[in-house]
């Protein structure tokens, strides 16, 4: 076990899989350098032990025979800001993970002085956290993934209401809005308020079998949770258990923003 100094200069992460199989298992590696106006990141991930599947195999998991992805470029300043902030609340590196461990992430830093310092960070759930939210700005940035966009309708015969989320990885920005009866309302949220967002939209359980690829015409509610496909709720979004009420929580989410 060791202390971190909180000096960083450069910034290396590395993270596998330890018990998920092929077509899933995977590693990432993932360098920021802070030495820059902005800073700069090299990421790559590749998939391993896919060469233990056929081609069909894998396309029947929805995935694709190039999952690999590499990339370099540069960050929002408000990544490093974030980035360092929280190598500021991570106390300790550890040398080996837990053994019910299932995924491991390890961190090199390199200091000002050129020291460094190595490990499995204490608070390694955040950092995985974190981290899946910086890939998905380098796939905004790279135009790998289009930004996420989640909205949800409710209508009948006379009107409808649509709230949309709007984060945007590439910046740390999210907005939410509203439209109904041809006026529209729109909040700029804290983007530490995403994840809130992201486990009551996510909480459900949907059925892509059940989805439509448009928004049906029908009176009902409705959500494309950023997939492109329209579910209706109670039908394709249904809870995930009898004492979990995940769709009246998701419904309550996006409403108390107006």
């Amino acid at each position: 076990m060791s202390v971190i100094k909180h000096d960083t200069k450069k910034l290396e992460v590395r993270f596998q899989t330890l018990l998920a199989p092929p077509p899933y298992s995977h590693e990432y590696l993932l360098r920021l350098d802070f030495s820059f106006a902005e800073p700069t990141v090299f990421f790559q991930v590749s998939y391993t032990g896919r060469d233990q599947l056929t081609e069909e195999e894998i396309l029947e998991e929805g995935f694709t025979l190039q999952d690999d992805f590499e990339w370099k470029g540069t960050l929002s300043k408000t990544w490093e800001t974030a980035t360092l902030n929280l190598l500021m609340k991570t106390k300790t590196f550890f040398e080996h993970p837990k053994p019910s461990s299932q995924t491991v992430l390890s961190l090199v830093v390199d200091h000002q002085d050129n020291d460094s310092t190595s490990g499995i960070p204490d608070n390694m759930q955040d950092w995985e956290y974190h981290v899946q939210e910086v890939i998905q700005a380098i796939f905004e940035i790279s135009k790998k993934e289009l930004p996420l966009r989640i909205t949800y309708v409710e209508q009948d015969q006379k009107s409808k209401l649509s709230i949309s989320i709007h984060p945007r990885f590439s910046d740390r920005s999210l907005k939410v809005v509203r439209e109904k009866d041809g006026k529209t309302d729109e909040h700029s949220l804290p983007w530490e308020q995403l994840m809130s967002l992201l486990q009551a939209v996510y909480l459900p359980d949907y059925d892509p079998e059940k989805a439509k690829q448009k928004l049906p015409d029908n009176p009902g509610n409705y959500i494309d949770q950023g997939d492109g496909l329209w579910y209706a709720l109670g039908k394709a979004v249904t809870n995930p258990s009898k004492k979990i009420d995940a769709i009246g929580q998701l419904e309550k989410k996006l409403k108390d923003y107006f």
